[in-house]
């Protein structure tokens, strides 16, 4: 977890882990946060659409963190790391 992040927060967003690697980004009940979310998971992995399971891995979640707190998160890196 980034040092200005904590498990809680990002629980608090995001609903439990699902797995060892994701969150299922529907608990969040925020439509705004979900859109965003699903163009973004879109973009990163270049499909013209989400999967049925919903889920995003904890690197995202923590982007998506980062992006909220405002600190800067380099998208491009994370879709080369990705893909």
């Amino acid at each position: 977890m980034l040092k200005d992040c904590c498990k809680k927060k990002v629980v608090k967003h995001f609903g439990p882990i699902v797995n060892k690697n994701g969150h299922h980004y529907m608990e969040c009940g925020n439509p705004m946060l979900i859109e965003k979310i699903e163009r973004l998971w879109m973009t990163i992995h270049q499909k013209p659409h989400v999967l049925a399971k919903r889920v995003i891995t904890l690197g995202m979640v923590r982007g998506i963190v980062c992006e909220e707190k405002e600190i800067p998160k380099n998208w491009a890196a994370y879709a080369k790391w990705t893909n």
